[in-house]
């Protein structure tokens, strides 16, 4: 299934405190910014090459790697009721500019939208485009967020009852997480960086 950023604006309930980041000190607004079309993969193995190459030069933490993700998949993901909601953005010539790797979970009362493999990562991040702040920028998320949950809701095998994204970082590689432009809860659970130098 694919569709384009087109789609229109969707008032969810879930997005009702959305924040624009072009308002938060310290953000520049991009003018322009690029068009992005959108589609949905339940099949990791069919992305296999374009993600593994995207991810040698994207900005992204290991538990982004296809190699994660697609271990995950065969190992874990046969004892869950999981879904794969791979949500693809590409620019107008066709270049990727984010792979969210996403899921819809099936429990007993709802169907979550969450990270796919969250369980097990320690950082829950989209891969982005090394230009991607530069070209896109996080304030412009907010809107495509929408667009994605409208494509998401139109298929029966993505629809969630909730959204539920934990463990996300504040930045990724050295951009802002574009997920922090949503309306977001500080995770009580702190973690620590050391940066390591040399060899």
């Amino acid at each position: 299934m694919s569709a384009t950023q087109t789609a229109p604006a969707l008032l969810d309930p879930m997005l009702r405190d959305t924040v624009s980041a072009a308002s938060r000190p310290g953000r520049r607004v991009i003018a322009q910014p690029v068009r992005v079309s959108l589609s949905i993969a339940d099949d990791l193995a069919g992305l296999a090459d374009e993600w593994q190459a995207f991810e040698q030069e994207a900005d992204c933490t290991v538990f982004q790697a296809f190699a994660w993700q697609s271990a995950w998949m065969k190992y874990v993901a046969p004892h869950q009721m999981v879904t794969p909601a791979i949500v693809i953005g590409r620019d107008p010539a066709g270049a990727l500019l984010f792979i969210l790797p996403l899921a819809v979970e099936k429990q007993a009362l709802c169907r979550s939208l969450i990270w796919l493999s969250t369980d097990l990562s320690d950082y829950n991040a989209p891969l982005l485009a090394k230009d991607f702040a530069d070209r896109v920028g996080s304030e412009n998320f907010p809107s495509i967020w929408r667009d994605i949950l409208a494509i998401l809701r139109r298929d029966a095998r993505f629809s969630p009852d909730a959204v539920i994204l934990e463990k996300m970082p504040e930045a990724v590689g050295a951009q802002p997480n574009p997920f922090m432009a949503l309306s977001v809860i500080e995770c009580p659970n702190g973690a620590h960086l050391t940066r390591l130098f040399g060899t």
